[in-house]
């Protein structure tokens, strides 16, 4: 089948603008007029941004900023971004752009006689079926030049500071209007808002309407059967590892697989429990970050994991946030249980916990997105089926991505389980984002119990997909950390993906 691309010509004139002193700010509120809290306000082209307060006023401000003048558009300069395909323009000339599929068959062919002098973009979208790679043949005037470029599912053109307007210049082109920037505005539970903006000295009050529910991101499957050793080496300004203990009310030494779908009792006498939070580099209390959970195996307790990562979970995380292959995330290791590390029947009951003392406590000490589609739960062995009994088959309001890491254990769920429990928690409203389950390819303890939750599940439950479920068996090595540990590496860069 032939796939027709679509292309639109995105075009700015710059008006002779110099250095000014930027000074944006306006309120952020939601449709009730009620202000709203940590949205992040960001000049996209300048990258200055603000985090509202309480009363939701932002403020950029800044001084000697650079703005792009004609004289800047004296050099001819192409380039292709994320999506984006540029043209500076420093003398009038004839613009064209063709695209070629891999065989050399031309696709889409876009072209002006005469482009006047100025920046022009072209919205390349990602082909909806496929990830196949284009040749790109662009030219300007006498400079001609190819670039290739493989579209992926989230790669989604956002940020460009022109705003289409009336008046068509060919074929499918629009001009656009006016505009040096554009103003983007992120709270959780929001929607992203764009909004042009054609000074840096102007009040802009942002009225933000509620995400959809049911809103799911496309997430790009990640399955790498090994870590990349320069991802163990400590960084200069490293994430913190700190250990905390708090109150547990919520627990219940002899509880069983049924205990986990039950209100849970609050008992009379607290509990003094360990856990340890990693913070990422830079860590910075005036802005909010998505958090995971991870659940350590049978026998073992909160400090397990990091002990035995092959490498050590701090600069793993720390690499993975400053190469920017995730968002900068807060990671929670609990003790998974009571009355022992090797009292099975407490671990059933950690749901109750875990809702009701460890969250609360997270988001009371830690500055932390506290919508479902930002919070994670991941674990290993026993810990896998925790995250999967628990986590995913009992609370999926209240988590959205899911990671059995050689899920294990007695009460490991099937996939006619998994699909019957998610179908009782009203997943259209709630729906699963991403569940992944990963187990070494010579393990002999999770290899039946991960096959099973994972056969058939896409045909027995409408939950699941493709796009937002993978089973992965062939990492190398047996019922280990490590193992568990490629298996995060993988769901990390998933779930705390930076395209959403």
């Amino acid at each position: 089948m032939k796939l027709t691309y679509a292309f639109g010509l995105l075009v700015a004139f710059e008006s002779a603008l110099h250095a000014q002193a930027v000074n944006v700010r306006g309120k952020v509120s939601n449709g009730a007029g009620q202000p709203v809290a940590n949205a992040v306000v960001e000049l996209t082209v300048l990258g200055k941004k603000d985090t509202t307060g309480s009363d939701g006023v932002y403020s950029i401000t800044g001084s000697g900023v650079a703005i792009r003048t004609n004289s800047a558009a004296q050099t001819e300069i192409m380039r292709l971004d994320n999506g984006i395909f540029e043209f500076t323009v420093g003398k009038s000339s004839p613009l064209k752009i063709e695209v070629f599929d891999v065989n050399g068959n031309l696709q889409k062919k876009e072209s002006l006689t005469k482009a006047e002098p100025g920046v022009y973009h072209f919205n390349i979208p990602a082909p909806a079926q496929s990830n196949g790679m284009l040749i790109i043949q662009a030219s300007n005037g006498h400079l001609v030049r190819t670039f290739r470029y493989i579209p992926l599912k989230n790669d989604v053109s956002e940020g460009t500071f022109m705003f289409a307007g009336p008046g068509a210049v060919g074929a499918g082109l629009a001009k656009i209007g006016a505009g040096v920037d554009s103003l983007k505005v992120s709270a959780a539970g929001y929607s992203l808002k764009k909004l042009g903006l054609d000074s840096y000295d102007a009040t802009i009050n942002v009225t933000l309407e509620p995400e959809p529910i049911g809103t799911v991101p496309k997430v790009t499957t990640q399955n790498a059967t090994s870590i990349p050793a320069a991802l163990g080496t400590a960084i200069a300004n490293p994430g913190k590892y700190t250990g905390k203990t708090y109150s547990a009310y919520y627990y219940n030494t002899n509880g069983s697989f049924e205990d986990i779908f039950k209100t849970p009792v609050k008992q009379g006498t607290a509990l003094v429990k360990p856990v340890n939070i990693y913070t990422p580099p830079g860590y910075d209390p005036q802005k909010q970050y998505p958090v995971i959970f991870i659940l350590h195996g049978y026998g073992n307790h909160e400090n397990r994991f990091n002990e035995l990562a092959q490498p050590k979970l701090v600069p793993l995380f720390d690499n993975l946030i400053t190469s920017n292959a995730t968002k900068p995330f807060i990671a929670v290791f609990p003790n998974g249980t009571v009355g022992g590390a090797s009292n099975a029947n407490g671990y059933y009951n950690f749901g109750g916990e875990l809702m009701n003392d460890l969250i609360p406590f997270i988001e009371a000490n830690y500055s932390i997105r506290k919508d479902r589609g930002s919070r994670a739960i991941a674990g290993f062995s026993f810990g896998g089926m925790q995250t999967i009994a628990i986590g995913l088959c009992a609370h999926l309001k209240d988590f959205a991505w899911f990671a059995g890491l050689d899920p294990a254990g007695p009460g490991t769920p099937n996939s006619d389980a998994i699909a019957k429990y998610v179908a009782a928690e009203n997943p259209a409203m709630y729906p699963v984002h991403y569940f992944y389950i990963s187990v070494g390819a010579s393990d002999p303890t999770a290899g039946s119990s991960s096959a099973a939750a994972a056969n058939g599940l896409t045909t027995k439950s409408p939950s699941f997909t493709t796009a937002n479920f993978s089973f992965q068996n062939n990492i190398p090595g047996a019922h280990t950390y490590p193992v568990a540990e490629v298996g995060l590496y993988n769901f990390l860069r998933m779930a705390f993906s930076p395209n959403y």
